[in-house]
């Protein structure tokens, strides 16, 4: 007979849910058969398969880590062999991962041990612990199925990014008064976030439409605020700093009792914002007349990197009610299809001889539009352009996922790119040469796609941006799976780079790429349709239709 079963989420990406079961067996993971499912990239330390917990035929409950590599904690101790457990307990996956608290039917009877062991015996040093290396472009989200100025199915979907308290100072940081100073996004400042929805329809943001939300409907910093009275008169004022010019306004607060969010419109210092290279503190002021008494109150927050690149915000109060804000079209902020860098590469295509001339899809011959990508893809190779898994980014907050993205220069000038900066710098040159690029997000992972033909998803082709610095691929597979103006342009780059033996490897490692991005669209292409997790299309057009800018270069 199935008992019943409570499990809360003390952290994680799903915090604060609890989830009541009826059951004699729990698992633990990230894998899809899991009883207690946890997100890959934001529930860092979180194993495929995890842990278990069973009920056995005397009525007594166990607890078992199946094989994790970060370990399974009770208090803090790492269980090395399987416990018994009972009542109600916090288990953490992983040292520093997500906790959970578990509250079994009935108590532990007394006394009792696991098959073979001593009691005691099962008390064991705590694990090291487990460093987050995030795409992290790129986690699967689990359930969220937020979409955010994200390609899906032929539909723009949105969604809100929900408020988060930010740490606090002086008065408001022990909530005098009835309000409170507040920065959304965990308390933090994104410089790119800002620079990217500068020239939005500010009307469409969903923003615009969430109760108890009055003001700018794409501002991040706030006052939270309870009414005195119906329809009382509240002017919000921030005052200027680094990063701020200054930024204010005055609305009715509809009902007494009631609280509210108030989002003053703010000018920003746009080019001091490009300029913040490295997370640095930030001290907010914020003035407020209320109820005829006005106050100052202020709080520091982090004030991230310019290449910091925020693409889930957890959001408590998001419409799907599954807590998580889906941000991917930030990405296509870092494609810079006017980069001074992108025509450099694009001249020293010319001069290569690979391709003589850029002209987008004037011709109407896939192939001769998949030599211009190769052309692109040797000179970058040329350039010494390597595969970097650094990820490190200075936002630090479990309440929004970050990803550190190099702009065009930095990877060139460092020779080195990550999948998001690998996918970004291609997206960039192409963009610029008039073929139309897509970033693809999987599940951990982030490759580059393209069109051979001109508004025609039949014709995509797809990238393994990764690979650009291995020349020497033994194992390609077979083409057969790639479209038909694919495998007709690649038969042209062999038959052209033959000749040569440096051409010859820089074409056959660009085969290997296609044929890789080729098997990862393939592979996630069910959740991509379904538009499942964040997996799916990032269409650069489209985001600059919504008005999503690329971040201009810094010298």
């Amino acid at each position: 007979m199935n008992s019943p079963v409570l499990v809360r989420r003390l952290t994680g990406m799903q915090k604060g849910k609890d989830e009541h079961l009826q059951t004699q067996e729990l698992s633990f993971g990230t894998g899809a058969n899991n009883t207690i499912r946890f997100d890959p990239t934001w529930d860092r330390g979180v194993g495929t398969s995890h842990a278990r917990i069973w009920c056995d035929e005397r009525g007594a409950w166990w607890l078992k880590d199946t094989g994790s590599s970060t370990g399974t904690f009770i208090n803090g101790q790492r269980i090395t062999m399987q416990r018994q457990v009972g009542g109600s307990f916090v288990m953490e996956l992983g040292q520093g991962g997500p906790k959970v608290e578990i509250t079994l039917p009935g108590e532990m009877p007394r006394g009792a041990a696991a098959p073979g062991v001593r009691p005691g015996a099962a008390r064991g040093a705590s694990g090291g612990g487990m460093k987050w290396l995030a795409l992290a472009a790129c986690a699967a989200l689990l359930g969220a199925g937020a979409w955010f100025f994200m390609k899906n199915g032929g539909n723009i979907g949105v969604t809100s990014i929900g408020p988060g308290e930010a740490p606090e100072s002086g008065a408001a940081g022990e909530g005098n008064g009835p309000w409170t100073p507040q920065v959304d996004m965990g308390g933090q400042i994104f410089p790119s976030y800002l620079v990217a929805i500068a020239t939005m329809n500010q009307a469409e943001l969903p923003n615009a439409r969430v109760p108890h939300r009055l003001g700018d409907p794409g501002g991040i910093m706030c006052v939270k605020v309870t009414s005195p009275a119906d329809k009382a008169k509240i002017r919000v004022r921030v005052d200027a700093n680094s990063v701020i010019k200054g930024g204010g306004i005055e609305v009715e607060l509809p009902k007494k009792g009631e609280t509210y969010r108030v989002y003053p419109k703010v000018d920003y210092l746009y080019e001091a914002l490009l300029k913040v290279r490295q997370a640095i503190p930030l001290t907010l002021t914020m003035r407020v007349a209320l109820d005829g008494v006005e106050e100052s109150r202020a709080l520091t927050v982090r004030l991230c990197s310019i290449n910091d690149c925020p693409f889930v915000v957890r959001d408590d109060a998001s419409p799907d009610g599954q807590g998580a804000a889906l941000c991917s079209w930030m990405f296509a902020a870092y494609v810079n299809e006017n980069h001074p860098y992108s025509e450099e590469i694009r001249k020293e295509a010319l001069k290569s001889g690979t391709i003589t001339a850029f002209d987008g899809y004037q011709s109407g011959e896939p192939g001769v539009v998949l030599n211009q990508v190769f052309s692109i893809w040797n000179v970058l190779q040329q350039r010494g352009v390597r595969y970097s898994n650094v990820t490190t980014t200075s936002g630090n907050n479990e309440d929004v996922m970050a990803q550190q993205v190099r702009f065009v220069d930095q990877t060139i000038n460092s020779s080195q790119a990550n999948c998001v900066d690998g996918s970004v710098i291609f997206a960039s040159i192409l963009r610029q040469i008039g073929i139309e690029p897509v970033l693809v997000l999987v599940p951990g992972h982030m490759f580059a796609g393209f069109y051979l033909k001109e508004g025609d998803p039949g014709s995509l082709a797809f990238l393994e941006t990764t690979l650009m610095g291995k020349t020497d691929l033994s194992q390609i597979g077979s083409l057969k799976g790639l479209p038909p103006p694919v495998q007709s342009g690649v038969e042209a780059i062999r038959g052209k780079a033959m000749s040569d033996a440096q051409m010859s490897a820089s074409a056959q490692s660009f085969i290997g790429a296609l044929d890789a991005g080729m098997k990862q669209f393939v592979k996630h292409k069910p959740a991509i349709d379904k538009g499942q997790g964040m997996a799916g299309l990032v269409e650069i057009q489209d985001a600059r239709k919504r008005g999503v800018m690329p971040i201009a270069y810094q010298p």
